[in-house]
């Protein structure tokens, strides 16, 4: 009886030997699986930090850039301000007559161009209103310059032309309808 406990009992241990050996391998093997898997989770935790890091950078520049943004407008606007205050005060000493006096039609023909990075503005144009000479004619019976006692050496060349401008005024005439009559003449 005894040997055949002893050969049972070798049997089972045989057997557990064997068993030590499946369970060592497979121990050993998921070891290395469980290592594989830390040598992958490690790598990724590193890409993990790199994108982090890179994250914060990029917020960072963003930052930067965009207080720099902030003050290059807060500058400008200023400087905007600053240019509309001078305009303002420089604008009443214009003259009438320049075609700078209306601001806001400048601001209409202005023109960008791209390509200089500057801006096409017109040229200053003074236009002078000029009214036609007067014509002066004597009244019928008589002359339109009276005698004085004291006569200066011009008098006498202004009496002159004075004396020789023709009867025929048309310096209050109305030429508004002979034009239109003449335009109208030329379409027909």
């Amino acid at each position: 009886l005894d040997s055949d406990k002893s050969s049972g009992i070798n049997a089972e241990y045989g057997e557990e030997g064997d068993d030590d050996g499946v369970i060592e391998e497979l121990f050993s093997f998921q070891m290395e699986e469980v290592e594989v898997r830390n040598r992958k989770l490690a790598k990724i935790k590193e890409k993990y930090q790199e994108k982090v890091t890179e994250i914060t950078d990029i917020t960072q520049e963003f930052q930067v850039e965009r207080e720099d943004f902030l003050e290059s407008i807060r500058e400008q606007s200023q400087e905007t301000k600053l240019l509309q205050q001078i305009l303002e005060q420089v604008q009443p000493l214009l003259r009438r007559d320049s075609n700078y006096y209306n601001l806001d039609a400048i601001k209409r023909d202005c023109k960008w161009n791209a390509e200089t990075g500057t801006w096409l503005i017109p040229p200053v144009m003074i236009t002078k209103t000029k009214l036609p000479a007067p014509e002066i004619t004597p009244p019928k019976g008589g002359s339109l310059i009276q005698p004085s006692h004291y006569e200066a050496p011009d008098d006498t060349r202004i009496r002159n032309k004075l004396i020789q401008s023709s009867d025929n005024s048309d310096y209050f005439k109305s030429t508004r309808a002979q034009r239109l009559l003449q335009e109208n003449k030329m379409r027909v």
